[in-house]
């Protein structure tokens, strides 16, 4: 989005950067009027490129700097949360072991959910990784099936 927003004009991108006072009296300087043209392309650029559910959170900010301000802080924070959610699911595939009681069926959708888990939320697992964790994490009574 920053790349978009530098590449339509300059002064977009530094109405961001710099942010934009809204006046309070009628704008009679150029480059009052400039700054205030500049702001509003720039919060016009970014809310075009919102959904809906983000463009709710943002549409009542003055300026394209605010809006920015904000959309920064609602993404780190999804990431943090996206990380963190990572960290659990590879915890979780990493301590992965077949109950006793459990048939293979049962172990392999377990196995599954965690593995789709991980790569839903963007991280790429190689299926010779999966597979060694399988045949690692199966019980005694498979033993025979895993040397052959």
């Amino acid at each position: 989005m920053q790349t978009y927003l530098n590449a339509l004009v300059y002064e977009i991108w530094e109405a961001i950067k710099n942010g934009y006072t809204v006046a309070s009296m009628p704008i009679t300087s150029a480059d009052d009027k400039k700054a205030y043209e500049s702001n509003l392309k720039a919060k016009n650029a970014i809310m075009y490129g919102l959904v809906d559910r983000e463009l709710v959170k943002v549409m009542n900010y003055e300026s394209a700097k605010e809006i920015w301000d904000k959309l920064k802080s609602i993404h780190e924070r999804d990431m943090k949360i996206e990380e963190a959610k990572l960290q659990t699911h590879r915890t979780q595939f990493e301590s992965l072991k077949m109950n006793e009681d459990e048939n293979i069926e049962a172990y392999k959708l377990r196995v599954n959910e965690v593995i789709n888990m991980i790569r839903g939320l963007g991280e790429k697992i190689e299926d010779s990784v999966i597979l060694k964790k399988v045949l690692h994490s199966l019980t005694q009574r498979f033993d025979s099936k895993v040397f052959s």
